[in-house]
């Protein structure tokens, strides 16, 4: 049980004759007294400080928790982010690598078209020098033929030709006639080639 110092009073000792000396008795009574009154006051105020920091104790302990669970979130969530952007990173890199795959098969069709359209000139170009050669061939040898054969039938025809009157027969100069027209005629013939 606590005592108030203001419960301390100053006794009343008998007097005897082999006694303490009254005043030095209570000149250390009254010290006495306030020094409890000053521990008292200090251990209130101790006590109150004691409470505070009890108090703010709980406040740290209830922030430390909420810190602690906060921090856990953020690892949580940190590593979530972390997972995430490593299945994003795979995700853009499969995409990344099924567009070049794409662009390359595209690239190699757009090849493989362009060497079969040169491969198709080449075979158009080879068949137009083949008709070409076959063509300026035949002309060759028509110009050769009409070289030789006509100076020899104008010839022929100079020879044989007769004044209207002395001619035996005027049937034979008409067929002759008709021989030359054909053989000019030839001059216009044309060969024609079909794409294969």
């Amino acid at each position: 049980m606590a005592i108030d110092p203001s419960e301390i009073e100053i006794p009343k000792f008998r007097l005897s004759l082999k006694g303490y000396n009254q005043r030095e008795v209570d000149q250390f009574i009254t010290k006495l007294r306030e020094g409890y009154h000053e521990i008292v006051h200090q251990n209130n105020v101790l006590t109150e400080e004691i409470s505070k920091l009890t108090e703010q104790i709980k406040v740290y302990a209830s922030k430390k928790e909420g810190l602690e669970d906060a921090l856990i979130s953020a690892q949580k969530s940190a590593q979530l982010i972390s997972e995430n952007s490593q299945e994003q990173a795979k995700l853009i890199v499969k995409d990344a690598e099924i567009k070049a795959n794409r662009i390359l098969e595209e690239g190699e069709k757009k090849l493989q078209a362009l060497r079969n359209e040169i491969a198709s000139l080449n075979e158009q170009k080879r068949l137009f020098l083949t008709k070409l050669k076959s063509l300026i061939t035949s002309h060759s040898e028509l110009l050769d033929f009409y070289e030789e054969v006509l100076p020899q039938k104008k010839a022929k025809v100079k020879k044989e030709t007769f004044k209207e009157d002395e001619l035996p027969f005027k049937e034979s100069v008409d067929e002759q006639n008709a021989e030359s027209i054909s053989l000019e005629n030839d001059h216009d013939e044309t060969i024609t080639f079909e794409d294969d």
